[in-house]
């Protein structure tokens, strides 16, 4: 007599093999039931691995891990496939434990259009409410076709990796209580997607770090975006950051970042492309009711743009208020746009200002045809390099009022400081001495 499958059922921390109880794998048969039964059965037994052979496990319902350390891996990368024939969650995890996903091929049956695909591939749901928060690991695996590529929700100190996400309408999606404890390492979100990271906090922090990630193609701006909460913390380290079809769908907002509440972007060993669109902003934020502090820094990070008007970085600094706003491009950043200004500027009363605080490390910030500046309103200030004939050149140039009561600083040959006011030095002894070098 020939077995048809082999069971580990009785072997001690053997795992548990979903065709045991009942799966079948062959694309047609509903194997959710079976799927759920055999993580019943791991958690009856305190936890354990919960295993896909090779094969397509359709699914009409979802899979739920619910309880104690489960662990569902498939085979190998893309043998192990469920596919989600309905409309909900393929995957909901929600356990204060330490679960693991790996090894699987999560996809819709069928895909539909950006901006009308349903469910999420994987959720992670924490139990924030009673206290405690989940530590997940989800890594080698592909979720493809849904509203939401993965869901996040009271999560720390967990780690997804090597993650393939394609066709999504969002591809990350951080709520509640998820923060830049959260890694993500050398994952994909591209083709046919609607917008890379989401971030809705609500009435709490959000976030998380992306090192060696992939994102591209998105068709609708901003394609990373926070919504909501009290802070947020968002991190890219060495990722790739380029678009192609950026904003093309409608709805878009024409920002690669935006930010509806104060919180700390950090770009770095990174290239960032705006592409796609003229009108698109590298970074567009508005505190609104939020109290956190502005932290915005770019670090060895290649800044394509094709903005023909207006500021690439437009944050709403209240340095009154926060003094500790703060925005920093390194000057081991590069720039390229052979059109359009960039420059930070604040927003007051529906008119665009340019920022009063800001660090810049040496950099010059701004571009405007052949000159570089920083410029501030109200006691604000402005490094100025003009031609090398003008005496302007090199100068520290203080002005009020966009403009208005300028005044120019500088050290002359001799070592000797001096200022002058209402226009630019015509010679390097122009204007009054006014201290020495010592």
């Amino acid at each position: 007599m020939a077995l048809t499958k082999v069971s580990y059922s009785l072997i001690t921390g053997a795992p548990f093999n979903v065709l045991d109880y009942g799966a079948v794998g062959n694309g047609t048969t509903d194997d959710a039931a079976a799927i759920n039964a055999t993580i019943t059965a791991a958690i009856a037994n305190g936890g354990g691995t919960v295993y896909l052979p090779p094969g397509t496990y359709r699914t009409t319902t979802a899979i739920n891990i619910t309880d104690d350390v489960i662990q569902l891996v498939g085979a190998q990368q893309y043998a192990s496939i469920i596919l989600s024939d309905h409309t909900g969650n393929a995957i909901n995890v929600a356990t204060n434990n330490q679960p693991y996903i790996g090894n699987l091929y999560i996809k819709r049956n069928t895909i539909g259009a950006r901006g009308s695909r349903t469910g999420v591939g994987i959720r992670v749901f924490g139990d924030i409410a009673g206290g405690s928060s989940i530590q997940a690991n989800v890594e080698f695996c592909r979720i493809e076709g849904f509203a939401k590529g993965l869901d996040l929700y009271g999560c720390f100190l967990s780690y997804f990796g090597n993650l393939t996400l394609k066709q999504n309408d969002i591809s990350y999606y951080l709520n509640n209580n998820t923060n830049d404890s959260i890694t993500f390492f050398a994952c994909q979100s591209n083709n046919s997607v609607s917008q890379h990271v989401v971030s809705a906090g609500g009435a709490a922090e959000c976030g998380a770090t992306f090192i060696s990630c992939e994102f591209e193609n998105s068709f609708k701006f901003p394609a990373i975006s926070v919504t909501s909460g009290t802070i947020f913390y968002l991190q890219f380290t060495n990722c790739y950051l380029y678009e192609n079809n950026a904003g093309s769908d409608a709805g878009s907002t024409f920002n690669f970042f935006r930010f509806d509440i104060a919180g700390r972007l950090a770009v770095s060993g990174s290239g960032v492309s705006c592409g796609g669109l003229a009108d698109a902003r590298l970074v567009f934020g508005r505190r609104n009711a939020s109290t956190g502090t502005w932290s915005i820094t770019f670090n060895q990070t290649r800044i394509i743009s094709q903005r023909t008007t207006g500021p690439d970085i437009d944050v709403d600094f209240d340095t009154t208020t926060y003094p500790l706003d703060l925005v920093v491009v390194s000057p081991t950043c590069s720039y390229q746009n052979a059109n359009a200004a960039c420059y930070l500027t604040t927003y007051n009363n529906s008119l665009y200002k340019q920022s009063s605080m800001f660090r810049t490390d040496g950099i010059r910030v701004g571009w405007t045809g052949q000159t570089q500046f920083i410029q501030g309103v109200s006691n604000g200030h402005e490094f100025n390099a003009g031609a090398s004939f003008n005496w302007e050149n090199n100068s520290l140039k203080f002005s009020q009022n966009s403009g208005v009561a300028q005044n120019w600083l500088w050290v002359d040959t001799s070592g000797k400081l001096r200022i002058k006011a209402t226009s630019a030095p015509t010679s390097d002894t122009d204007g009054t001495v006014v201290g020495t070098q010592t």
